[in-house]
């Protein structure tokens, strides 16, 4: 840019450009009666607790909905069984009113955070009159997972967790529950300090005991690892440890 003075010679000024990293992430979740993916992308410095919240926060919504489809299906009263594809991709966002979503097939784009749009989903693909749905409302659910070792030291925990080379790459990635890929980097791997006192170190979530024993065996196979069998309430602190390191 130049400006002139009259009295004086032209002077310029440089306006610098200022430069943003950001950082694109991807949650899928295989549920068992749809599957969820949601993908946003994130900039400044607090791009990885954005991540993490939203993570826990459709988590939430994807416990809860499919929950609600279980409890129909066992009484018989959920009519449509197709395995719809519900996403919230930021990207097609904008596209969304709110209050509404996209349908194209058995593809739903939709905003997890929008509960009207969420009640109407449920009301007019799955056929569901009298519930009330709500994004905001606590959900549980018990997912298996592979325990692979422990110590009484944190900081050997956390090294584990930086060299090991269970990656993207890891055999059981289409057996998953919750499989996390981006620029923040996951390893699906997630501790805890349990009673006994020790930190034990666990990797995977699955949904279901077959799905769970495959894992194991691959687990077993590929990093000369003994994996055993666990379960685990899903909650927000093991979500946040799951989801990104």
């Amino acid at each position: 840019m130049e400006i002139k003075d009259e009295k004086g010679p032209a002077y310029y000024f440089f306006v610098p450009s200022i430069i943003t990293a950001t950082a694109t992430e991807e949650c899928r979740w295989n549920a068992a009666y749809f599957n969820a993916t949601f993908v946003a992308n994130y900039g400044d410095y607090d791009r990885v607790e954005n991540f993490v919240k939203n993570a826990i926060r459709v988590t939430n919504v994807v416990v809860e909905l499919d929950s609600l489809l279980k409890d129909l299906a066992r009484n018989g009263k959920l009519k449509n069984l197709r395995q719809f594809e519900l996403i919230e991709h930021y990207c097609i966002n904008y596209k969304i009113q709110s209050g509404n979503y996209l349908q194209n097939g058995d593809t739903i784009y939709i905003k997890f955070a929008d509960s009207i749009a969420i009640n109407k989903a449920i009301k007019t693909i799955w056929s569901v009159d009298d519930f009330v749905f709500s994004p905001n409302m606590p959900a549980h659910a018990w997912i298996f997972s592979l325990h692979i070792g422990l110590s009484k030291s944190l900081e050997k925990i956390q090294t584990f967790i930086d060299s090991t080379e269970i990656d993207y790459a890891r055999p059981d990635s289409n057996l998953l529950w919750l499989i996390v890929a981006g620029d923040i980097w996951s390893s699906h791997l997630f501790y805890q300090y349990e009673r006994d006192g020790y930190f034990h170190i666990y990797t995977g979530f699955y949904l279901s005991k077959n799905k769970v024993i495959q894992a194991q065996k691959l687990i077993r196979e590929k990093y000369n690892l003994n994996p055993v069998i666990m379960s685990h309430l899903i909650i927000p602190d093991i979500l946040k440890k799951y989801v990104t390191y």
